[in-house]
C-alpha cells in the first residue's frame, strides 16, 4: 500500500512519531478484560494486520470490520469513500535500499589495500524496512458496488463439527487423543514430554474446538524446539488468546471467555514485552486461520 503522496520526509516522520507514541500509551491501558477482549476481536477480524496495527485501528474505529485503502475501493471493489470520511491511520512498511561506500575487507576480514597503500573501497546495497503513515477506511465509511462475495464469505460460519475437528487435529503439531480425562484435570492439555495433546473426550462441540485450539496454541509456542519458553502465567495468556481469536473467526461461540486475569498478567511488564506477546499470539492465530480458511487477502498485509 502507498503511502499519502505530497507529504514531506519529515511531516511523515511526524507521523510515524505520534502514532509509535500512541501505541506505547495504548498497549498500557489495553489489558482489562473488556479492552483485550474488543482487541482480540478486532485481531480476528483483521487477522492478516500486524499486532500494532489491529490496536491502531481498534483506538481509532472499534467498531471496524473491514478495511481497506482509499484507491483499493475503488479499484478493487467498485466502492468510493465518501466524503468528508476520516481516514484511519495505521503504519506499512516500506522497503527501502541505498549505495553506500564502504572499505574492502579480505578473506581474514582485514582492511584490503590498493597498490598505494591506501583502503580499498566499494559502493555497496544496503536495504532495511521503514514504517511510514498510510490511510484505510472501514466499509462503513465508503458506499457503492455491494462487497464481492469472496469477502463476504469471510463472515460466514464454519459448519460441521467433525470436519472442523479433523482439520484442526490434522494441523496439530503433534498427535491428538481423545480420552476420558480424571475429575479436577481440566477439558485437556498438552505434554511435552509425551509429544502429544489430550483432549477430554464427550465434550459438546464448541468446548471441543475451543480446547483443541488452546491445546495447539501451546503445541506451537511452547513445545521443546521453542527457542524461549515464557512463565506460565504468559502461555496460558498466549494460548487462551489464541483459541479465542481462532474461535471468533470461526462464529464459534466465545461467550464463556473471560480475560479478567490479564490485568494481574500484564501489571509491571514493559510495552515491549507486551507487544512482543501479542505479537506471538497474532502470529500463530493468523497461521492457524490461515490453514483453516486458505488464505485470503481482505487488505494489506502490513
Amino acid at each position: 500500500m502507498a503511502y499519502e503522496k505530497g507529504a514531506d520526509p519529515k511531516a511523515r516522520a511526524r507521523v510515524v512519531k505520534e502514532l509509535t507514541e500512541e501505541l506505547e500509551k495504548g498497549v498500557q491501558g489495553l489489558f482489562d478484560s473488556d479492552r483485550y477482549r474488543d482487541y482480540l476481536i478486532a485481531m480476528a477480524r483483521f487477522y492478516r494486520y500486524s499486532s500494532r496495527n489491529c490496536l491502531l485501528i481498534l483506538m481509532q474505529r472499534p467498531s471496524a470490520s473491514l478495511v481497506a485503502s482509499f484507491s483499493s475501493w475503488q479499484h478493487d471493489f467498485g466502492r468510493h469513500v465518501r466524503k468528508g470520511e476520516r481516514g484511519i491511520r495505521i503504519l506499512a512498511p516500506s522497503n527501502r535500499k541505498t549505495s553506500v561506500l564502504e572499505p574492502v575487507k579480505n578473506q581474514l576480514g582485514e582492511l584490503a589495500l590498493d597498490t598505494d597503500g591506501q583502503v580499498r573501497t566499494e559502493f555497496v546495497e544496503r536495504r532495511w524496512t521503514a514504517f511510514v503513515p498510510v490511510s484505510v477506511f472501514d466499509v462503513s465509511q465508503t458506499e457503492g458496488d455491494p462487497i464481492p462475495t469472496l469477502v463476504s464469505e469471510l463472515d460466514r460460519p464454519i459448519v460441521g463439527f467433525r470436519e472442523l475437528r479433523d482439520k484442526l487435529e490434522a494441523l496439530s503439531p503433534v498427535p491428538v487423543r481423545f480420552a476420558e480425562v480424571p475429575d479436577g484435570t481440566g477439558n485437556g492439555w498438552y505434554s511435552p514430554s509425551r509429544r502429544e495433546i489430550v483432549v477430554k473426550a464427550g465434550m459438546g462441540d464448541a468446548q471441543t474446538i475451543k480446547t483443541l485450539a488452546h491445546e495447539i496454541a501451546h503445541a506451537t509456542l511452547h513445545g521443546p524446539m521453542s527457542e524461549e519458553i515464557p512463565d506460565a502465567n504468559t502461555r496460558e495468556v498466549q494460548a487462551e488468546s489464541v483459541a479465542f481469536v481462532v474461535c471468533q473467526r470461526l462464529r464459534i461461540d466465545t461467550s464463556g471467555y473471560s480475560f479478567g486475569y490479564v490485568a494481574s498478567w500484564s501489571s509491571g511488564r514493559e510495552a515491549k514485552e507486551l507487544l512482543a506477546s501479542l505479537d506471538t499470539i497474532r502470529s500463530a492465530s493468523c497461521s492457524l486461520i490461515e490453514r483453516l480458511e486458505g488464505a485470503v487477502t481482505h487488505g494489506p498485509d502490513s
